[in-house]
């Protein structure tokens, strides 16, 4: 009834809709892959203010595009510290002087390229890489992995030791007879947040969602305006690593 009587479209889960399309404000929890690099960009930026970032592509269409978007948002945000660098066989060009704290930024979605980047910053220090968004997903157990220096940009993150995670697991048991699955999650933590949103800012609750930074179980909702038009994003992301087989959110 409050969507219907505010026209508001609220887009969950794991789909996206323009908001020109709808012709009603549209907010979306997910966002198109074009969007998740420009928030790739906006988070690493916050997160890493005086590292030197240096965006990779390796010549091919798709990652020259992500290259494209990520250079665009560096100029919208005047990022003082950023240079776009090709890789081949290995190699990148310009080379980097640089000798510490700088952020390799993959635009490439193939994985192979892990090997090479993480050569890279091997021997420099306060340094990382950045992989694309979809490298986190084409595994399915990550036991044997130990990649402390490789950061995962993800939209979603279960932490086993997290105690919310386990008394909402029970509790969801307790009424269903069933494990909760992903979607169980999503729905439960966007929920929280729209009451979180109307109770501190009223029913036009998204016109202030600049104010807006919540981490419920496993997302991190973080929503923002397309432009001045009435379509609203999320911009939340974690930065997932892996150590010794084990999944965490990396804060610095």
């Amino acid at each position: 009834a409050f969507c219907i009587a505010n026209q508001i479209l609220l887009v969950s889960p794991l789909k996206y809709f323009e908001a020109s399309k709808t012709g009603v404000t549209t907010i979306n929890f997910f966002t198109s892959d074009s969007l998740r690099h420009a928030s790739v960009m906006k988070n690493v930026f916050r997160m890493f203010p005086k590292h030197r970032f240096f965006i990779v592509s390796d010549g091919s269409s798709a990652s020259k595009r992500n290259a494209g978007i990520m250079k665009k948002v560096c100029n919208e945000l005047k990022v003082p510290n950023y240079r776009s660098v090709s890789i081949a066989a290995g190699k990148i060009t310009p080379a980097i002087t640089r000798t510490d704290s700088i952020i390799l930024i993959s635009t490439i979605e193939s994985t192979d390229i892990k090997a090479d980047l993480l050569a890279q910053i091997k021997n420099k220090k306060a340094s990382w890489v950045l992989g694309h968004h979809e490298w986190l997903s084409t595994y399915k157990s990550v036991s044997n992995l130990n990649e402390p220096r490789l950061l995962y940009p993800e939209m979603t993150i279960k932490t086993p030791l997290d105690s919310g995670l386990r008394i909402f697991a029970e509790r969801f048991y307790d009424n269903y007879m069933g494990d909760p699955s992903k979607y169980a999650y999503i729905g439960y933590d966007q929920g929280l947040f729209l009451g979180y949103g109307l109770m501190g800012f009223g029913t036009s609750f998204w016109s202030s969602t600049a104010d807006l930074d919540f981490k419920g179980l496993i997302n991190h909702i973080q929503l923002s305006n397309c432009n001045g038009c009435n379509e609203i994003n999320n911009n939340g992301l974690h930065f997932i690593r892996i150590s010794e087989g084990t999944r965490e959110e990396y804060e610095p």
